[in-house]
């Protein structure tokens, strides 16, 4: 026991000593100076150049956001052509295939933010644009599967490697955007919003129309070609940021422990339900909403792709802006609240919810995208931003340190919302009806708005009262 003692003293005294203290302010050094040069490295390009590479990064982003896009003014019909006598289990296996694509985020999420730093983002980008071409490519021949047990069975694993791909696009793209804009997080996830529903609103609107044109495989060979487009632009063009890995090689302990501390404040878990309740709605809207239009009003798929794409040129749009009014300082947790309150209004409209009295009409549908497409914009880019400043609230870090941690906490929680949407919503279609599920899951994003604005306020007042008493405490000890 004493030798032991005697170890650990010696041990502590080495670590305290002067010498060991100076290699380790060092280490730190060096780690700064090479984030400086890294920084440096892209600050420092021309506007040219740095709009180039912006343009690449965001069309990598886009061109799977365009693939995921492409499924819902066809997929059930073909579905269903397949095994025409089908039973409300097998449309909530349909259903499935839209939500499976984001169940690999929560498999694949963890792995890259693990090996983001150790393989580089502009490498990851490259790899997850190209495969998700390539799989594309390979779900046009989906068609031709006669058996519905197979044409299931395909779809979901092609839809498992898509989903993997818009990971690995999305948290180095993100990542490499934060590290050319380090004071815009706004900025930055205006960017990443817009690309992403420019791709879904394009892949809604014309795959439609190309299904018209062309059938089965030609929607899928279009976005199979952007994809590898996308791929080869990133090689081209888009700097290597090796000393960007090297410097988060150096630290990556430290942010892995600084993220796990972050979890144990129930107000973290609050505001990543609330990220994931992001993409809960419109995923269920898209995976549900077409097969309704075409049972009710009877109506092509284009029409289908043009609702659906309304939802998302509103997020094309007003991310920009909204992304602006955040990086100037306005209260995240008042635009938040009024993005829930939105989304409700929008879930309440398209059914119509029974309570209203409202007759179900096809300009209803065209009007409650409305609603839902601006919620969206709001809290998707909201949602992030809450994040950053609560990580700089309570101490865990700033921006720059946890980047990576951060992004990829936050796409793995909108992973689940995709996952969770068409899961909980088929099923709930089939017992109850389309307005009444949607209804209740308007009641759902009220409840959260209310909560947020409950939350913060008695938060709010609870520092007024501490600091008013704080300040009475000291006028009595000077009295």
């Amino acid at each position: 026991m004493e030798s032991k003692g005697k170890l650990d003293d010696d041990a502590t005294a080495l670590l305290k000593s002067p010498g060991t203290e100076a290699v380790t302010s060092q280490v730190d050094a060096d780690a700064k100076q090479t984030a400086d040069e890294t920084s440096s490295a892209l600050t420092d390009l021309s506007r040219l150049h740095r709009g180039l590479i912006v343009c690449c990064v965001c069309l990598a982003v886009f061109s799977v956001s365009f693939n995921l896009g492409t499924l819902g003014p066809f997929f059930f019909k073909a579905a269903l052509a397949k095994n025409p006598g089908a039973g409300a289990g097998y449309h909530t296996a349909i259903g499935a295939v839209f939500s499976f694509s984001h169940l690999a985020g929560l498999f694949i999420g963890p792995l890259i933010v693990h090996d983001l730093p150790n393989i580089g983002s502009k490498q990851v980008l490259v790899l997850a644009t190209g495969t998700m071409g390539s799989a594309s490519l390979l779900f046009s021949a989906l068609n031709s599967i006669s058996d519905w047990k197979v044409f299931l069975a395909y779809s979901y694993v092609i839809r498992f490697i898509v989903g993997a791909a818009l990971l690995g696009t999305t948290i180095p793209a993100m990542t490499y955007l934060t590290q050319m804009y380090p004071g815009s997080l706004g900025f930055v996830n205006s960017c990443m919003t817009t690309s992403l529903s420019l791709g879904h609103a394009f892949g809604t609107l014309l795959s439609g129309a190309l299904y018209d044109i062309g059938g089965f495989m030609l929607p899928f060979i279009v976005t199979g070609i952007v994809g590898l487009l996308a791929s080869l632009s990133v090689a081209l063009v888009v700097l290597d940021i090796d000393k960007l890995a090297l410097e988060q090689r150096s630290g990556v302990a430290e942010k892995q422990v600084r993220t796990l501390a972050l979890l144990r404040y129930p107000w973290t878990w609050f505001l990543l339900v609330l990220t994931a309740f992001v993409t809960l709605a419109y995923c269920a809207v898209e995976a549900l909403l077409g097969q309704r239009m075409r049972s009710e009003f009877g109506v092509s798929p284009a029409i289908i792709g043009t609702a659906l794409a309304l939802l998302f040129t509103l997020s094309v749009v007003l991310a920009p802006l909204v992304g602006k009014v955040l990086d100037r300082g306005w209260n995240t947790y008042v635009i938040l609240a009024v993005a829930q309150s939105l989304m409700a209004l929008g879930c309440i409209l398209v059914g119509p919810a029974p309570g209203l009295r409202l007759p179900s009409s096809l300009t209803l549908v065209f009007i409650s995208m409305l609603p839902l497409g601006i919620g969206r914009v709001m809290a998707i880019v909201g949602c992030p931003v809450a994040l950053a400043q609560f990580l700089q609230e309570a101490g865990v870090g700033t921006v720059g340190e946890t980047r990576v941690a951060l992004i990829g906490l936050y796409r793995t929680c909108l992973a689940a919302g995709f996952v969770a949407g068409p899961l909980i919503m088929s099923p709930l279609v089939s017992v109850l009806n389309f307005p009444a599920a949607f209804g209740l899951l308007g009641l759902v994003y009220l409840a959260l708005a209310l909560l947020i604005v409950t939350l913060k306020w008695s938060g709010t007042l609870a520092s007024k009262v501490k600091l008013l008493f704080g300040a009475r405490a000291s006028v009595d000890r000077e009295q």
